[in-house]
């Protein structure tokens, strides 16, 4: 009787005659192939767990430094509206003391 088992291709190996594939006459080398698959797997959601760390840390340091540039363009803002206050001041100091003379 031929087995029906689909084989991959990096462990199909001849069949002859009547006598089963070498997964079903070899258990262990089933087990391996289930255990290898397994690792594959596992890998592949690591991986994609890392990929998901990685960009996570990448949109906290953009949203991070998005809040510092808006904190420091408000500081900015406010030192300029300073500045012009100050100079608005000492403008008029200087006129109200050539007015004076």
């Amino acid at each position: 009787m031929r087995c029906s088992r689909v084989l991959p291709s990096t462990i199909k190996g001849r069949i002859y005659g009547n006598s089963p594939c070498k997964l079903c006459f070899y258990p262990s080398l089933l087990i391996t192939f289930v255990k290898v698959r397994a690792a594959n797997s596992l890998l592949s959601i690591t991986h994609s767990m890392k990929l998901l760390l990685l960009l996570s840390d990448e949109a906290q340091i953009a949203h991070r430094r998005d809040a510092e540039l808006k904190v420091v363009k408000e500081e900015s803002e406010k030192t300029k509206k300073e500045v012009a206050a100050l100079l608005d001041e000492l403008l008029r100091q200087r006129e109200s003391d050539q007015n004076i003379s």
